[in-house]
C-alpha cells in the first residue's frame, strides 16, 4: 500500500507543481513567513529520517529478495518525501489555500505509520524494528508528519496572497480583495463539511443578514465568466460544423 501511496503522491504532485510554476510568485518577505520555515523544517526533517531508514536498512539486513523488495519501498518514500518539500514551496508562495494534495498525503502517512508502529511493536520477529535507531527515526517521522498536517491546516492571510489567483492578472487580483468567497479559500476538509460558512452564521445570530454582509460569488461560478466560456464553447462548435454537427450537450458539458 505504501508504495502505491507514494508514487500517486509523486504523479500528483508533478501534476500540481507544472500548474503552479504558470502562476505568480510573491516577494519573499511576504510569503516566507515563519510558517512557510515551520513547514520546510518539519518536510526536512521527515526526509532526512526516511534517508536514514533506507540507508540503515541497506546496512544491517542481507540482500535478499524480500529485502530488497522493502528497499525499493524505502527509495519510493524518500522520493515522495523530497517531491513533498518542493511542492510545500510552491503551494505556500503561490497559492491563496492549504494544498490538498498534500493534506490528504499527510493524512494518510499519518494513518500508516500508526499502523506500522502498532505491527512492529505487537510482531514477535520485527528485525527493522528491533533497532532502537530505526524505532526512533520512525517516532520522529510520525510526530513530523502530524505536525506538519497541522501546519498545513493552518490558514493563510489573504492579503499575502492577493496576487497568487489562478488565472488572474495583477490588477484583476487586487480589484476583488477582501470579496472573495470564503470557499474559494477554503481547505477540502473545510469544504467537506461546510465549515467555511461558519462565519456568516454565526453573524446571522446577532443581527440580520443583508447584502453587504455576503461575499462576491467566486469568479469559477461567476454568471458573467460562465456566459464567456460557454460562448467560446459554443462558436468552437459551430467553427468546427464542416467536420461534425454542432452540439449544444457538448458545449455545455465543457462549460
Amino acid at each position: 500500500m505504501t508504495p502505491m501511496l507514494n508514487l500517486l503522491f509523486v504523479g500528483l504532485a508533478l501534476y500540481r507543481l507544472k500548474q503552479l510554476k504558470a502562476l505568480y510568485a510573491l516577494p519573499s518577505f511576504n510569503s516566507k513567513t515563519a510558517v512557510y520555515w515551520i513547514k520546510l523544517s518539519l518536510a526536512s526533517a521527515i526526509a532526512l529520517a526516511a534517508i536514514f531508514e533506507l540507508l540503515f536498512t541497506a546496512a544491517k539486513l542481507p540482500l535478499s529478495g524480500i529485502v530488497n523488495v522493502f528497499t525499493a519501498s524505502l527509495i519510493i518514500q524518500s522520493a515522495a518525501y523530497l517531491v513533498a518539500i518542493r511542492l510545500h514551496c510552491y503551494e505556500q508562495t503561490r497559492a491563496r489555500k492549504p494544498s490538498d494534495i498534500l493534506l490528504l498525503y499527510w493524512l494518510t502517512t499519518i494513518v500508516v505509520s500508526l499502523v506500522v508502529l502498532r505491527t512492529d511493536l505487537s510482531a514477535k520477529h520485527a528485525p527493522l524494528a528491533a533497532y532502537p535507531a530505526v524505532r526512533a527515526a520512525r517516532y520522529a517521522m510520525l510526530l513530523s508528519t502530524t505536525a506538519l498536517f497541522c501546519a498545513e491546516l493552518w490558514p493563510r492571510k489573504s492579503t499575502e496572497y492577493v496576487l497568487a489567483e489562478d488565472g488572474d492578472s495583477d490588477v484583476a487580483s487586487v480589484s476583488r480583495f477582501g470579496l472573495r468567497a470564503p470557499v474559494e479559500d477554503a481547505n477540502i476538509f473545510s469544504q467537506l463539511t461546510f465549515s467555511w460558512i461558519s462565519p456568516l452564521l454565526k453573524l446571522g445570530q446577532h443581527k440580520q443578514i443583508s447584502e453587504d454582509d455576503l461575499w462576491e460569488v467566486p469568479s469559477n461560478i461567476a454568471p458573467v465568466n460562465i456566459a464567456e466560456t460557454f460562448d467560446a464553447n459554443w462558436q468552437y462548435e459551430i467553427d468546427r460544423s464542416e467536420k461534425r454537427a454542432p452540439s449544444l450537450a457538448r458545449a455545455l458539458w465543457k462549460t
